[in-house]
């Protein structure tokens, strides 16, 4: 029987890979608080959270990355505007996004409410079985995968009821962006190096001093670290930069 997820992705692993360097095969990420920078692949620590929603959702919810990853692709082959089923795979997936975000660094405040069931008498690998099946035992660290689960199918289903509009915007040439750790303070859906996806506004393709304007912006919105491509690449409003390892 296949185990649990222990090492859940916030941006799954395909869309931190579509940022590597061909070169190396990794991402440059800059840690916010020292200022410095490292080379990670896709496995790393600061990209995964251990198990901060519950297995269900992590299984159900790849059905959306799936068909979110071959939009990518079909974006990077040059798609340029979207039907309403394509909108529909985009808001699905930066719902999701947006909750993992906030999971990552939620911790569940509460008591065990469920007084009778002790999860202590059951092996770990019959709790794990029953976990996949969406049965809890009520302890913190389920009920927090629980909630943050709810949160994620909740949100979800509330994309079927706004109106979607993403449109598509571009670098400038020799530029690229920069991408946030924290996906639910900024409207935003990395594509590639060149290319994000944006809600709520069309599509356009930015100068020099527009990319730096939302670097800056992305920037701002991270909590711990921020990655790219390559930090050469990278341009700022301010005289801010920084330095590959």
């Amino acid at each position: 029987m296949q185990g649990v997820i222990k090492k859940q992705h916030i941006l799954p692993r395909k869309s931190i890979e579509r940022f590597y360097d061909g070169n190396r095969g990794d991402v440059s990420v800059v840690r916010l608080k020292e200022g410095k920078s490292f080379f990670a692949k896709a496995d790393n620590k600061c990209f995964v959270a251990r198990r901060k929603w519950d297995e269900q959702i992590e299984r159900e919810a790849s059905t959306i990355e799936t068909a979110f990853q071959k939009l990518v692709t079909c974006i990077c082959n040059g798609l340029k505007s979207f039907d309403e089923s394509q909108l529909l795979i985009i808001e699905q997936f930066y719902c999701l996004l947006s909750q993992r975000s906030l999971a990552k660094d939620h911790v569940f405040d509460g008591i065990n409410a469920v007084t009778d069931i002790h999860p202590s008498g059951y092996a770990v690998e019959t709790k794990e079985k029953l976990e996949r099946q969406g049965i809890f035992f009520g302890d913190d660290s389920q009920l927090d995968r629980a909630v943050r689960g709810l949160a994620q199918r909740l949100a979800i289903s509330q994309a079927n009821r706004v109106e979607l509009r993403w449109g598509l915007i571009r670098s400038a040439i020799d530029t690229e962006f920069l991408v946030s750790d924290c996906y639910h303070r900024i409207k935003l859906v990395p594509v590639s190096p060149s290319i994000y996806l944006q809600r709520d506004r069309g599509s356009a393709n930015l100068t020099k001093e527009k990319v730096a304007f939302l670097n800056t912006k992305i920037m701002s919105s991270a909590s711990s670290f921020v990655f790219c491509r390559s930090l050469d690449k990278i341009e700022f409003l301010s005289n801010r930069s920084y330095t590959s390892a």
